[in-house]
């Protein structure tokens, strides 16, 4: 007996899954209708993220030649990503020859435990971290405070995130959704010390509590914006100056790169460095650039270490993907943020894993998972704007978009889409019961219902139905064609 051939359903061919059920989106829902309640914890992002606009959109216009700034941005990233696996050797050569350790960590796991067990074998306790974006990824801080260790941010920001125990709301701008009064009460908190409401007091407070943090014993562990490959060089861009503390006084420095990060000549360097601050907070340079080759002994310090934690963590499997390779072009600007109509609605915590935003979205899925990537992906509208803005020129929009294709594959359409994307035959059938269709869909209880299990917001209005359609008109019109 022949057997039959197994087909889709229509439901599948519509973007179904089999054997699953719909996607709930309940969690998500619940935090953007607690956002959209509450536009105070947004107020300041969207001010924020408007200066960072038009401030760089003031720097570009000193440029003799933006958008040929851009595509040699554009095209150093991806020669440096086309030869990583040279770059990552000679990187790694250059710092050896340096006096520096380097270990290739594959994964999170792997760099978490080298930077633990180092910091045993020297019998240190407390980690002072500069703000850095790829440890936030691999979440080092909590995995070593389950190991006994303490670990303190210094950059402002980032201690003021730590201490409210959340993940950072923009990546330039770790803190931005936080009042003056709520970081007063978080110092006041942590320092068992009444700080005033007041921003004088509240940085006089941070320096007093981190100085003797960063004099005293300790790790020192940053990220880098940029790694240089002919020179085996770091550069570490900050604004406050706390990492030159951090990279300077302990005697084992730990950097933590992606290796996506790697560059091949100086030259290359010195342009990226223009393009981050010119794109994220539109200046032409960061208040402190720290360029380091490699560590010299001090009086009484005669053993300095700098270790280079170069991290894999799924970069080269993004680098062998087509459809996710150009992500690794990614500068970490946060211009894509800054212009995002629905980011700047809802904000990193929603709109974000632990990379927020649109370039969140690919980088997320491919260093987190699906899953993650999955909660916020639907949020992007694809307007576009984000490739438009992006200093690298990256096509975040088709990136997001196979995002949001390998979901639907795996999991289904949410409710809303599965019932609008059948909007023909529904429409056939409201035009055929008109004006009964029309009461339906205007009744009250009806839209409360739609709301409530289709996804259709209550408030969005609906067109109206008529029996003699367009297209019914268009087939009985009868023209004269003139020999």
């Amino acid at each position: 007996m022949a057997r039959r051939k197994c087909t889709r359903s229509s439901w599948e061919r519509r973007g179904g899954a089999p054997n699953r059920m719909p996607k709930s989106y309940k969690t998500l829902l619940r935090k953007i209708t607690y956002s959209l309640a509450h536009p105070e914890l947004n107020r300041i992002l969207l001010a924020a993220t408007k200066r960072g606009r038009d401030a760089r959109e003031a720097q570009l216009a000193t440029l003799v030649d933006p958008e040929g700034f851009t595509q040699s941005i554009k095209k150093l990233k991806t020669d440096a990503i086309s030869k990583l696996d040279y770059l990552v050797q000679e990187f790694k050569l250059n710092c050896e020859r340096n006096g520096s350790t380097v270990f290739l960590a594959r994964d999170g796991r792997e760099a978490i435990d080298y930077i633990a067990t180092l910091a045993e074998r020297h019998g240190l306790k407390v980690i002072k971290k500069s703000k850095s974006l790829t440890t936030e990824e691999i979440e080092l801080n909590p995995r070593l405070e389950e190991r006994g260790l303490e670990v303190i941010e210094t950059d402002l920001g980032e201690r003021i995130i730590q201490l409210a125990g959340e993940k950072p709301y923009h990546i330039v701008f770790p803190a931005v959704h936080k009042s003056q009064t709520e970081v007063a009460k978080l110092f006041s908190e942590a320092l068992h010390e009444e700080v005033k409401d007041d921003l004088q007091a509240i940085m006089d407070a941070q320096r007093h509590a981190l100085r003797p943090i960063f004099l005293g014993p300790g790790m020192g562990v940053t990220g880098a914006n940029v790694a240089v490959a002919e020179t085996g060089s770091i550069i570490v861009e900050t604004n406050e100056g706390n990492a030159r503390l951090i990279t300077s006084i302990p005697d084992v420095h730990v950097v933590v790169v992606g290796m996506e990060k790697i560059v091949e000549k100086w030259e290359d360097a010195l342009r990226l460095m223009i393009a981050h601050p010119m794109s994220a907070t539109g200046t032409r340079l960061t208040n402190y650039v720290s360029m380091m080759s490699q560590r010299l002994p001090l009086a009484g310090h005669p053993r300095r270490e700098l270790h280079v934690v170069i991290l894999d963590n799924g970069r080269s499997r993004m680098r062998e993907d087509p459809s996710f390779k150009e992500a690794l072009n990614c500068i970490r600007c946060g211009a894509c943020m800054n212009i995002c109509p629905t980011y700047g609605v809802t904000g990193g915590h929603i709109f974000g894993y632990i990379y927020p935003g649109p370039i969140g979205i690919p980088w997320t899925e491919e260093v987190h998972g699906l899953d993650h990537a999955a909660e916020f992906a639907h949020l992007c509208i694809a307007c576009g704007l984000c490739r438009e803005i992006c200093p690298a020129d990256i096509d975040i929009p088709m990136m997001i978009a196979k995002v949001k294709e390998k979901d639907v594959k795996r999991d289904g359409q949410p409710i809303a889409n599965r019932v609008l994307i059948r909007y023909e035959e529904l429409a056939k059938i409201a035009s055929a019961t008109a004006p009964v269709s029309n009461w339906l869909v205007q009744n009250g209880l009806s839209r409360l219902l739609m709301h409530r299990f289709l996804g259709i917001e209550k408030r969005r209005k609906l067109p109206l139905f008529v029996r003699n359609t367009f297209e019914k008109r268009f087939l009985e019109i009868k023209r004269e064609i003139p020999n």
